[in-house]
């Protein structure tokens, strides 16, 4: 793969330009850009990119990337989009290598609705198994 075939997903670039990608002539320039999080958690603890608009949990658990993989992105935003969804509306949170207690997890974002993926429910602490789909 070249630099000249690098794809930069939504989620990607809003991680990147938290801000603005551009600045007009003349504006001051904004020295305080807050992070995409869900809470007043410790940034390092419990991440979650989204706004969390509509108390929706997505749980991931990916060790090579901070949240989703590129396709596995797309697939959730156009699932989301087909709900009439945006990624405002979610935080997702990937909980690789952190506590698996759905409780503590659900109580931070306020959750009304939890998607697990790549994930079972046992992985995210749930006393019930049940199969995908």
């Amino acid at each position: 793969m070249s630099i000249n075939d690098v794809e930069l997903t939504s989620g990607l670039l809003a991680e990147l330009y938290p801000v603005s990608l551009v600045q007009l002539a003349g504006a001051e320039p904004v020295s305080n850009p807050k992070p995409v999080a869900a809470t007043a958690a410790p940034a390092a603890e419990k991440k979650a990119l989204g706004e969390n608009q509509k108390q929706i949990l997505v749980v991931v658990s990916y060790a090579e990337v901070p949240f989703l993989p590129d396709t596995a992105f797309e697939l959730l935003s156009s699932m989301l989009t087909a709900c009439k969804l945006s990624v405002a509306d979610v935080a997702i949170v990937n909980i690789y290598g952190k506590e698996p207690d759905y409780k503590t997890w659900m109580e931070e974002f306020s959750s009304r609705i939890v998607l697990l993926f790549n994930i079972e429910p046992v992985q995210f602490g749930l006393p019930i198994n049940f199969p995908q789909f």
